[in-house]
């Protein structure tokens, strides 16, 4: 499966049509992520879909958030990544014990491959390909420190996410996360005024 594309849309302030002007930080925007499209031929049982053949891949899928422009430069400004609380090492190392550990231990990881492959998914049933997928974005997770302690239960994060809504602990993990951070939410901005 090929790497999501993530695509930003600004409309610029200039160009919305309301009654009232708007700031800057309230000017549309969109968060595109697109996703691979597959498509099975197959024919329905009475027991489900019966697929002929194998998949075939036709394309991408765009799935779109829409956001204020302030509220999505601050998102991509402060991605788990970048933040002082995003623990990669932390991460390997449970997902090696899990996977190396109890019964138990293993079908947690199961579960996360499963949910995560269905979430990736347009069928019922993930295909093998999707759980491959799905086990290698897994593998590129960190632990939250932050959810973690506050939950008091491991808390898994993918390093493209940001804190979850109503919730924000980013803190930039070093000056370089910090500059990219403010790179990110100043080219979001400016679009929105449109001088990008």
């Amino acid at each position: 499966m090929s790497e999501n594309v993530d695509r930003i849309e600004v409309v610029p302030v200039a160009e919305v049509l309301t009654d009232d002007p708007i700031e800057p930080e309230e000017a549309p925007a969109k968060r595109v992520l697109s996703m691979p499209t597959t498509v099975s031929p197959g024919r329905a049982t009475e027991h489900g879909p019966e697929v002929v053949g194998g998949p075939i891949r036709t394309g991408v899928t765009p799935v779109a958030a829409d956001f204020a422009a302030g509220e999505l430069a601050q998102e991509v400004g402060s991605r788990c990544a970048q933040c002082a609380h995003f623990r990669r090492e932390d991460w390997i190392t449970t997902y090696k014990a899990w996977e190396r550990g109890s019964i138990a231990q293993q079908k947690t990881l199961d579960r996360f491959t499963f949910v995560l492959a269905r979430a990736l998914s347009q069928a019922e049933e993930p295909t093998l390909e999707e759980l491959a997928e799905a086990r290698r974005q897994i593998k590129e997770g960190g632990i939250c420190a932050a959810l973690t302690e506050i939950r008091r239960d491991l808390t898994m994060v993918h390093p493209g996410g940001g804190c979850p809504d109503g919730m924000s602990y980013y803190q930039p993990r070093d000056r370089a996360a910090r500059r990219a951070s403010s790179a990110a939410y100043d080219q979001i901005m400016r679009a929105a005024q449109g001088k990008s």
